[in-house]
């Protein structure tokens, strides 16, 4: 086993010494003197659902604070963090094989000092250890866990491991600690990676309008011709990738390859199990390149996006389709993942209450007899495909449609609408019983993940005036700007009206962008200008003279100011805050906000020629900016 060592001119390996005897390491275990007093678990009846979780792991974990790192020093230890999320399926297994093992606790608690993180309580701080880690193996997801030395650097991490594999990870990186402390800790001072500057100004209409060229080219070359989507292996929505094209198509020329792209994507997420055609909403991915097996996540992000997206494309298309998943999806959101207060939750687990993935989703066929009509079984057996074998293990079946209801009404001899009708008493009853089946939530009201939220309600009622979605942007704005706007700095999101979380550039970005949305829909003066104070502080806090930072400040020293930032299963959190300063900015003729923009813009137009595939959300908002650059 290997640390990799990376740095800008030399790379060098130190191997971890072999593992020892299993006997002899517990006998250290057992009889090494105790420096301090014992850890105890600290998540019980924590605020985040994902930590509280955690709260009576045998492993002693603590919430994460500066006081880690202090009793780390006191110590002589490594942190251990474990960064994972409520709704992650593989963060659910490690639980249960490692963190539920007393074998394993043990040596957590004796020879480190375990956090417990959420990320989404933290993306800054995910967001630097995913870096990390995909520096020392190409590869990223959750659980994330990295070894951290006592002054915040970390020096190893990895994803999911095995039970008997982490333990002699464990076992390993204990002794080397023990024995060479020094080596490891100039070892991951020198893991930094190395920062950009700010590049030479190069923003122009003619160099943007190129690049909207190339990201078109790009889409039709990855793009998936057989499945849809892009790539060959599992398969995520992409939807910033998405909503760059659907732009791109309706703003040059309607060109046929680049809609054949977009519309087989969207076919393949709408009518396989992407979504979840019961119950209503979309699942996070699928883990094979046809959309048949989803991870079973549902979060607010992607419904948000993919809700808008689809409005987008049933207007562009003339797809009535399109609009009617755009609009049952609103539909999910509203019944399913709104609260009181007007704000919405963050996301349903992959795991049902039993910690069987996609339970609460699955069907199994003497369920379906015994809770339907014989009429009603044969329909469902025909549109959902029961008569062929299935494909999940525990031989229940995922509702999706293999065969349209005028097929299957032929089949059974019946008229469309008959089949539609008894269709329609079938499906109301199934979701009548699968809500006692519902997998539990993740209720954290995270401050950009309802700016995202506001950004789509307020613009699907500004295309459609439909005045459920203005009252549900409205109680999403309300939310925001009373609850977690407070004396010039956003929350991330409350505990019983308590800071819980730092906000982060995400929810700068998110939050301005959504609020934006909101200024275009009341064209209100006053709410175009909560809009720019909210954004100036962003990129007050955020935005330095070398690029973009994640956090202002941090406890752990790992990544440099980056001068742009990829758009991944969300926008670009600084690109969105670019855009919305350049529409605020034309709005208000705020000249000095448009130029502000223009000059984060231009510091990463290098990045941004490298690849605009993935930093789609930045193109458009040079796009825009350009724009007004022009005038």
């Amino acid at each position: 086993m290997v640390i990799p060592h990376h740095s800008k001119s030399v790379g060098t390996t130190m191997k971890i010494p072999p593992g020892f005897a299993h006997a002899a390491f517990w006998l250290i275990l057992l009889t090494a003197p105790a420096h301090s007093a014992e850890l105890a678990n600290e998540l019980n009846n924590h605020p985040s659902p994902y930590l509280a979780l955690h709260g009576n792991d045998p492993v002693a974990w603590q919430d994460w604070g500066p006081d880690v790192l202090e009793r780390a020093r006191k110590e002589n230890k490594l942190v251990f963090l474990s960064i994972g999320y409520f709704s992650c399926h593989w963060c659910h297994v490690m639980q249960r094989e490692s963190y539920k093992n007393p074998e394993i606790a043990a040596v957590l608690n004796r020879y480190f000092i375990p956090v417990k993180i959420d990320r989404e309580l933290e993306p800054a701080l995910d967001g630097k250890m995913m870096d990390f880690v995909q520096s020392l193996r190409d590869s990223g997801g959750w659980p994330l866990n990295a070894f951290v030395t006592p002054d915040g650097y970390p020096v190893y991490a990895t994803l999911y491991e095995r039970p008997q594999r982490f333990l002699a990870l464990l076992q390993r990186l204990s002794d080397l600690w023990q024995k060479d402390k020094q080596k490891m800790t100039t070892l991951a001072h020198t893991n930094l990676p190395a920062g950009k500057g700010p590049g030479s100004p190069q923003l122009d209409f003619k160099r943007v309008y190129r690049l909207h060229t190339r990201l078109g080219e790009y889409a039709r070359s990855v793009a998936d011709e057989i499945h849809g989507g892009f790539g060959t292996s599992n398969k995520f929505p992409m939807e910033p990738e998405l909503a760059e094209l659907l732009t791109i198509y309706q703003r040059f020329d309607h060109e046929a390859l680049l809609g054949d792209a977009i519309t087989k994507a969207l076919d393949a997420m709408m009518n396989k199990a992407l979504r979840d055609h019961l119950n209503g909403g979309f699942f996070r991915y699928t883990t094979d390149p046809d959309w048949s097996t989803p991870h079973f996540e549902k979060m607010l992000y992607n419904n948000a996006q993919l809700a808008l997206l689809y409005l987008r494309a049933g207007k562009l298309f003339n797809r009535d389709d399109y609009t009617r998943v755009a609009h049952e999806t609103y539909r999910f959101m509203i019944d399913n993942m709104r609260r009181p207060d007007g704000a919405f939750i963050g996301a349903f687990s992959a795991v049902d209450k039993n910690g069987k993935e996609g339970g609460g989703y699955l069907w199994q066929k003497d369920e379906l007899k015994k809770r339907l009509t014989p009429e009603q079984y044969r329909l469902i057996e025909l549109i959902w495909g029961l008569e062929d074998p299935s494909q999940f293990e525990s031989g229940a079946y995922l509702p999706v449609p293999v065969k349209n209801m005028e097929e299957a009404a032929k089949t059974l001899g019946m008229d469309p609408k008959q089949a539609q009708a008894l269709y329609s008493e079938a499906a109301e009853k199934l979701r009548q019983i699968g809500k006692s089946k519902q997998h539990p939530a993740d209720t954290k009201k995270l401050a950009g993940w309802n700016g995202l939220a506001l950004a789509s309600f307020a613009e699907a009622a500004r295309r459609t005036g439909n005045k459920e979605y203005q009252a549900v942007a409205r109680g999403i704005r309300n939310y925001l700007v009373e609850q977690l706007w407070r004396n010039g700095e956003l929350m991330r999101a409350l505990n019983k009206g308590k800071p819980l979380g730092q906000a982060s550039l995400q929810d700068y970005g998110f939050v301005a962008w959504g609020l934006m949305q909101w200024a275009m829909l009341t064209d209100d003066t006053s709410d175009f200008e909560l809009a720019r104070k909210i954004a100036n502080r962003g990129y007050e806090k955020f935005y330095t003279a070398s690029g973009w930072r994640m956090d202002d400040g941090g406890l752990i020293h790992y990544g440099q100011t980056r001068d742009a930032i990829e758009d991944g299963a969300m926008p670009s959190p600084s690109a969105l805050l670019l855009l919305a300063m350049t529409r605020i900015g034309n709005h208000l003729d705020d000249d000095k906000l448009l130029e502000k923009a223009a000059a984060a813009l231009n510091s990463g137009w290098k990045t941004l020629e490298s690849n605009p595939f993935y930093f789609a959300t930045r193109l458009e908002a040079a796009y825009v900016n350009a724009g007004s650059s022009a005038r």
